[in-house]
């Protein structure tokens, strides 16, 4: 069975939402009723989507906006699913069924624990013991109307989802042709973006965006880190002077440097493979590290060199020049490629689903009530 990975957020979410209280519908979907308070639910989400906190400071053409943005996703999630019970996606055989509850009860149970941790810093509950938490939590559950059949039903719909999108993309599939095309399109667009405008590409990087060009000028920097005290530049290196007689003995000796970074370094970044591989990136222009430590990185006169101590607001460095970075597109690698043929995939999925959902919105049965 395929392994859904389902986010904290999205699981408490439905811990702190009730669901929807019997009353007269808003409006009836191909018969199936839709109430004004699933709307409502939609309506929440939007103004957390545009980080809305108070409605009511909304002008009334965007509020108006907004619901009519809620209604038809309201009405088109429901034509999406009554579609996707018609061609039996909501269908499984009894192994799928079991897995799907299994895994639906233990996220439920999961989501128990966290409300119940919640529960426990919250109120300063230190003495209570796990157990009882639960049954806090299990009892806050119970009043919101929420149960682990709630939990089960958000595997179904994710599996059932899964299989609609397959079945709509079964005439259609990315191909390595188009993700190279489109990988080429985004080395011509970052190309443009940052070949001149380091702060812009390092902003980029900074905020986990994949880029697919890297800027002239870079080097790869590797350092061994100490922590140290003190205020002033000279008490911060006397609070380590003892390590850096030691490390600078070791280096007259010839040791290798990266196994110095094992040995003294306190950067637990440098303990990952690729870092060490790499170095850190730093360019004459950077703007994502310290000047004491861009300028140090930046004085070195070629690859081997290696600093004296600096100092930094965050401790000492001694710096290796370790290597230039190459410039230029990034590799196509398969892990890139990935990556990008996951994106043509979403967006792919999106322009059928909106196809589909033309054909259905054009053959359905939607009538208000009277009131609305």
């Amino acid at each position: 069975m395929p392994a859904f990975r389902f986010s904290l957020l999205l699981l408490l979410a439905l811990m702190l939402f009730s669901l929807a209280c019997a009353e007269a519908p808003y409006a009836t979907v191909n018969g199936e009723a839709l109430s004004g308070e699933t709307i409502d639910l939609y309506l929440n989400k939007l103004h957390a989507d545009y980080g809305v906190t108070d409605p009511s400071l909304l002008d009334d053409v965007t509020e108006a906006y907004l619901k009519d943005l809620a209604l038809q996703s309201a009405i088109e999630d429901m034509l999406l699913r009554q579609d996707m019970v018609r061609e039996g996606f909501y269908t499984f055989d009894e192994e799928t069924e079991a897995w799907l509850t299994e895994a639906g009860e233990a996220a439920y149970e999961s989501a128990l624990l966290d409300v119940g941790e919640m529960i426990r810093e919250t109120l300063e509950l230190n003495d209570v013991s796990d157990a009882d938490l639960r049954e806090y939590a299990l009892l806050y559950a119970q009043r919101l109307g929420v149960s682990s059949e709630n939990y089960v039903q958000v595997f179904r719909d994710e599996y059932a989802r899964l299989r609609y999108e397959d079945w709509l993309l079964s005439d259609t599939q990315v191909t390595q042709e188009e993700i190279e095309a489109a990988y080429a399109s985004r080395v011509e667009t970052d190309t443009q973006r940052y070949a001149e405008d380091i702060p812009a590409y390092e902003t980029a990087l900074e905020n986990g965006e994949t880029v697919y060009y890297t800027p002239e000028g870079y080097r790869g920097i590797l350092q061994i880190y100490l922590r140290a005290e003190g205020e002033s530049d000279e008490e911060k290196l006397a609070s380590v002077k003892a390590t850096l007689e030691e490390i600078t003995s070791r280096l007259a000796e010839g040791e290798d440097f990266e196994a110095l970074i094992a040995r003294f370094g306190e950067d637990t970044d440098l303990t990952e493979e690729v870092l060490l591989a790499s170095g850190y990136p730093v360019h004459a222009l950077s703007v994502r590290w310290d000047d004491s430590f861009r300028d140090a990185a930046m004085s070195l006169a070629s690859p081997g060199e290696i600093s004296d101590p600096i100092v930094s607001a965050g401790g000492v460095h001694i710096l290796q020049y370790a290597r230039d970075l190459p410039a230029g597109p990034v590799p196509l690698s398969d892990a890139l490629s990935e990556e990008i043929g996951y994106d043509l995939h979403v967006a792919l999925v999106s322009q059928k689903t909106l196809e589909r959902l033309d054909v259905l919105a054009s053959e359905a049965e939607i009538v208000f009530s009277e009131d609305q």
